[in-house]
C-alpha cells in the first residue's frame, strides 16, 4: 500500500478502543532523560542521606569547590525536589516537542552539547572568578537553552495554550527562558553571573549542531557511485507532492525517522489532504 493509499485522519488500526500509549508517554528520547533525570535524584539523595551534603560535591558545580566531573554530572546531581520537578517540566513539555519535530537525535544532541558547553563555561568562572559562581549549577542549564533557541528558530508554527490565550510554542519557550533568567537574577544578583552566562553559552549548541550534523532540513549529502536521475512525473513537483498541494516532505521524513504513528493529528491531516489531491488529479 502506497503512502497516497490510505486514509490518515482516521483512528490507527487496534486503537479504535483503547489509549494511545505513545502520545501519552511522548517519544523515546524524552523518556529517556525523564529517567536519567529520575535516576541522578534517586542517587544524589542517597548520597546525601549516607554521607552528608558534601558526597554531593562531586555532582554540583559551585564556586571555588566545583570538581571538573561535575562538567559532566551536574545536570543530575542537584537533590533538589524543586530543580528535579523544573527540569522534567521542561523535558515534558518542550522537549516532546523538540523531538517530534527535530528527530530523537537532534534533541540528545542538543541536550548533551548544551549541557557540555554550559558546564565548562560555568567551570571557567569557578576557578578564575569564584563571586560570580555562588549560585550552584545543578541543573542542565544549558541544554534546556539549547532546546528554546532550538523551539525559537523551529516551533514558530505551533501553538500552545497560556492562561487560555494562544500563543506560539517559540514565544512561549521565549517568555519562559526570560522569566527564569529574571528570577535567577534578582534573588541571587551577581552571585548568579555564571549561572546566567552558562545558561547563554549552552544555546549555542544549536548553531553548533547545525554545523557538525547539517541544518535542519537540509538534503543528505549524496551517496558516491553510480546515481540515476529522478524522473519526474505529471502533476507532481520537484519535492514529489502534488502539484498545487502543500509540501509534506517533513511529515515523509518524520514516518522514515520515527513510523506511522508518531505523527500528530495535524500531520495526519496534511497528509490526508495530500491523498486526496492525488486522487483528484489522478481522476
Amino acid at each position: 500500500m502506497g503512502i497516497y493509499d490510505r486514509e490518515y485522519t482516521k483512528s490507527r488500526p487496534g486503537r479504535e478502543s483503547g489509549l494511545d500509549w505513545g502520545a501519552i508517554l511522548g517519544p523515546r528520547g524524552a523518556l529517556m532523560l525523564i529517567g536519567l533525570h529520575l535516576l541522578g535524584f534517586v542517587v544524589a539523595l542517597v548520597l546525601r542521606h549516607d554521607a552528608g551534603a558534601k558526597a554531593t560535591v562531586t555532582f554540583v558545580l559551585h564556586g571555588s569547590v566545583s570538581h571538573p566531573a561535575a562538567i559532566v554530572l551536574h545536570p543530575i546531581g542537584g537533590g533538589s525536589v524543586l530543580t528535579f520537578v523544573f527540569v522534567v517540566g521542561v523535558i515534558w513539555t518542550l522537549g516532546r516537542r523538540i523531538e517530534t519535530r527535530f528527530g530523537t537525535g537532534r534533541l540528545l544532541g542538543l541536550y548533551a552539547l548544551g549541557t557540555l558547553i554550559g558546564g565548562s563555561v560555568y567551570f571557567g568562572f569557578a576557578q578564575t572568578a569564584p563571586e560570580l559562581a555562588v549560585y550552584p549549577l545543578a541543573l542542565p542549564v544549558g541544554g534546556l537553552a539549547a532546546w528554546v533557541l532550538g523551539a525559537w528558530r523551529g516551533l514558530s508554527d505551533e501553538t500552545v495554550s497560556i492562561f487560555g490565550r494562544l500563543t506560539t510554542a517559540a514565544k512561549a519557550s521565549a517568555i519562559g527562558a526570560v522569566v527564569v533568567a529574571g528570577l535567577v537574577f534578582f534573588w541571587h544578583g551577581p552571585a548568579a553571573t555564571a549561572w546566567l552566562i552558562a545558561a547563554a553559552a549552552g544555546s549555542l549548541a544549536w548553531p553548533a549542531l547545525n554545523v557538525i550534523r547539517g541544518p535542519v532540513g537540509a538534503p543528505a549529502a549524496p551517496r558516491q557511485g553510480k546515481t540515476q536521475a529522478p524522473r519526474r512525473q505529471a502533476g507532481r513537483n520537484e519535492a514529489g507532492t502534488p502539484a498545487g498541494d502543500a509540501p509534506i516532505d517533513d511529515v515523509l521524513a518524520k514516518i522514515s525517522r520515527e513510523g506511522l504513528d508518531a505523527l500528530t493529528s495535524e500531520e495526519r491531516k496534511r497528509l490526508e489532504a495530500a491523498r486526496r489531491a492525488k486522487l483528484r488529479q489522478s481522476r
